[in-house]
């Protein structure tokens, strides 16, 4: 692939990223729009066999466990290759990995199918819908033939850093689906009906992504000829670590509900539950700041000096770019669920901001723990998460008879401050970077920003107590949220930096030019090369 740039420019990053993050936010919304309505027509029986029936699939479904980390790996894969004009690599890779994924989506398809009436029985689907979804389980589950697949392609998408393609399909077939569900639903077809469109969905975002990853890749071949057990077994061997990985996160997450569900009453799960959500709000723009970063990793992966930047820089701004969403729901937790739920959530109210704390923690490590993993460097860290994980348990088992939900919140808390110094220090030692720099431009920028934020937040609390309005607590928290990021950017930015992050931020939005320049900076500029530009920071090469 001639002409391929072997570094990422930061435009190119930042564009990536903010598709990323518009993307999920629309689907959310889609998704919160169209659930009420999903539930007057179905009523709740129905919507409920729907949604075990979408457990069946690849997104967000069981299913996505059986990719095994492949698709993780092919990403890393392809954009390795794409660094090195390794066309050869790139259909090696992502032939092998579709020729694997239909494999195992053929027979996942072919086994739901016949268990579909089971499924319909264990799920104790009620008399009058036995029939309906037994054929929507069927349809959910045999469509993986295609779901699965087409994984191939969107990690195609992904490792060529083609953010903005990949969210276009993502949106068009949540659009899509949304427009099919209320035409099936007000023609009566039920959840039969809206299995059907669940696949045709599919179906038209494998063709979508297959054209768009060959647009991506000129000459990409990926039929089964260059599909090789080599490649295989390198896939797996990375694959597998990252499956690892994800388990032990799963389990970290999920250890929670269990003690609580064991140990306590039900009533305990459900204000646990209310205060998930707005961790979970939190976590998802925690994910969005470096959810375009694995690409950009791989194929910088030769240059320490530009993988030093992308740590302290990236790191820097995701922080800058999160932590104010967390401190503002932790101070406004109180009004936040009060407005929201009502006073039965007060109970609540705890809980969330222990969620919240915890993640202020884990914003630090968000960017070094992402590029380790894009590295391959996932040893220490499922190491050090094992271990937090062994401590999370323990302390939850100890506090959750005396604290409830707040004792199982506690362990993760302090499980979460256990690691956190281990995994700064894999990082800073992998990267080469000394603790006292890193403090100085992570940290240090963060204090005047965050404490004027929180003034401004205390001040809202006074000014709306007992107001009882869920629309002016969002209006105060966006308010809190600008006066940190401006404070951040006049005060905490030097002005260089200030300039490149404005110019940065100009070319993303309006796509760059047609070549931006690498992130590496320009020969003699001493500056620049004491700081050479990462991914994850603005662009500084001279025009």
């Amino acid at each position: 692939m001639p002409g391929v740039a072997r570094t990422t420019s930061a435009s190119t990053l930042v564009r990536n990223t903010l598709a990323n993050g518009a993307g999920a936010s629309v689907g959310m919304a889609i998704g919160i729009l169209i659930t009420p309505f999903t539930i007057t027509q179905l009523g709740l029986s129905a919507y409920g066999v729907w949604s075990l029936a979408l457990t069946l699939s690849f997104a967000g479904g069981y299913a996505a466990m059986s990719d095994l980390g492949i698709e993780a790996a092919t990403v890393r894969y392809v954009a390795e290759a794409e660094g090195d004009d390794d066309l050869a690599g790139i259909n090696r890779t992502v032939a092998t990995t579709l020729v694997f994924f239909a494999i195992v989506g053929g027979l996942l398809a072919i086994g739901m199918v016949a268990l579909a009436s089971s499924l319909s029985s264990l799920f104790d689907a009620p008399p009058g819908l036995v029939h309906a979804s037994t054929i929507a389980f069927a349809l959910i589950g045999g469509q993986l033939v295609i779901e699965m697949p087409s994984r191939a392609l969107t990690a195609v998408l992904e490792g060529t850093q083609n953010f903005v393609a990949y969210q276009a399909v993502e949106l068009s077939k949540a659009l899509s689906f949304a427009v099919l569900t209320i035409i099936v639903l007000l023609t009566d077809h039920g959840i039969i009906g809206l299995g059907v469109s669940y696949v045709a969905t599919s179906l038209g975002a494998f063709f979508a992504y297959w054209f768009l990853a060959h647009r991506a890749v000129t000459g990409l071949r990926v039929w089964p000829g260059n599909a090789s057990r080599s490649e295989l077994r390198r896939l797996l061997s990375y694959g597998s670590s990252v499956f690892v990985f994800r388990l032990t996160g799963t389990a970290y997450r999920q250890m929670d509900r269990l003690i609580l569900g064991v140990a306590t009453e039900p009533r305990l799960v459900a204000i646990y539950e209310i205060a998930n959500k707005v961790h979970l709000a939190a976590a998802l723009v925690q994910s969005m700041s470096v959810s375009a970063l694995v690409p950009a990793v791989a194929k910088a992966r030769n240059d320490l000096a530009l993988l030093r930047d992308m740590l302290l820089r990236g790191t820097s701004y995701s922080v800058a770019a999160s932590l104010p969403f967390t401190t503002a729901a932790i101070v406004f937790a109180g009004p936040l669920l009060r407005d929201w739920i009502g006073p039965e959530a007060n109970g609540a109210i705890t809980s969330a901001q222990l969620f919240l704390v915890y993640l202020t923690f884990a914003v630090f490590h968000m960017v070094s723990t992402t590029m380790l993993v894009a590295l391959g460097n996932v040893r220490p860290i499922l190491l050090t998460n094992i271990g937090m994980l062994t401590v999370n348990v323990a302390v939850s088992l100890v506090l959750v008879g005396p604290l409830e939900v707040e004792g199982v919140l506690l362990g993760t808390l302090v499980a979460t401050i256990v690691g956190w110094v281990p995994l700064l220090v894999i990082a800073l030692r992998r990267f080469e970077v000394d603790a006292t720099d890193w403090v100085r431009r992570i940290v240090v920028p963060q204090i005047l920003p965050t404490g004027s934020q929180v003034a401004v937040l205390f001040v809202g609390l006074w000014l709306l107590d007992d107001v009882g309005s869920l629309i002016l607590d969002g209006l105060w928290i966006l308010l809190s949220v600008g006066t940190y990021l401006a404070i951040f950017v006049r005060l905490s930015l030097p002005e260089p930096e200030r300039r490149a992050l404005a110019s940065t931020l100009r070319r993303a939005i309006r796509r760059g030019a047609p070549h931006d320049p690498p992130t590496t900076p320009p020969p003699g500029d001493s500056a620049a090369q004491a700081n050479p530009t990462a991914a994850a920071g603005p662009d500084i090469t001279p025009r």
